[in-house]
């Protein structure tokens, strides 16, 4: 019972997508993680 409670939760986040904000094609946001060496701070250089 359980299992087809858990396909019935999944299939209702699938049909209702979160609302996002509109995306701005000007000004991207860029989220980098590990960004203080290596190919974290080149990617940071890339994107700013």
């Amino acid at each position: 019972m359980l299992k087809y409670k858990i396909i019935a939760l999944i299939a209702l986040l699938c049909l209702y997508p979160p609302q996002s904000q509109s995306f701005d094609n000007e000004n991207p946001t860029v989220f980098i993680t590990g960004s203080n060496r290596n190919i974290g701070l080149e990617f940071v250089k890339q994107f700013s």
